[in-house]
């Protein structure tokens, strides 16, 4: 749903209203109410330059389609740019965090490792498991988990310094 600023405004004024006659019988003085009053003024302004300018897109997608209520003028005048075509999306494979990484000389000297050692790197790396999650996962101790990392490490090291 939108912002309604007219709503707003008079549910301002009906608070404020009341607010007043309160603090006035508690005691505050004018100017006091007057400059908290100010506050909230400029804090609804706030509000509302924020609605006008953030437009939540919850309203406007379902179950992966517009929706039935979703009226959002951004969404229609924008929906060419936050749609794609499926091609374009890419088809991310187990291995493809290694083409992903930071520095491409470290993804060489990945790529340059045995496929073994690709899939066992996945499971830490693309799946997040942990050494004991991977330990399970292919049948090992958590122990030969990490013997095995050393041993990437050395080759790694290995084919960094051109041995």
């Amino acid at each position: 749903m939108g912002y309604n600023y007219g709503s707003e405004c008079r549910k301002f004024k009906a608070k404020w209203d009341r607010l007043c006659r309160e603090y006035a019988e508690a005691g505050m003085s004018e100017a006091d109410i007057q400059t908290m009053r100010d506050f909230d003024w400029e804090e609804l302004k706030r509000e509302r330059i924020y609605a006008i300018h953030h437009q939540s897109l919850e309203c406007c997608f379902g179950d992966g389609d517009l929706a039935d209520d979703g009226n959002s003028p951004l969404i229609h005048s924008q929906l060419e740019h936050l749609s794609t075509l499926q091609p374009e999306i890419c088809d991310w494979g187990r291995l493809d965090w290694i083409e992903d990484l930071d520095t491409p000389e470290l993804s060489a000297k990945i790529k340059a490792l045995p496929l073994a050692d690709h899939d066992f790197l996945s499971c830490l790396v693309a799946d997040g498991l942990t050494r004991a999650e991977t330990a399970a996962k292919i049948g090992v101790s958590r122990a030969a988990v990490t013997q095995r990392l050393n041993r990437i490490k050395t080759r790694l090291e290995k084919i960094c310094s051109g041995s």
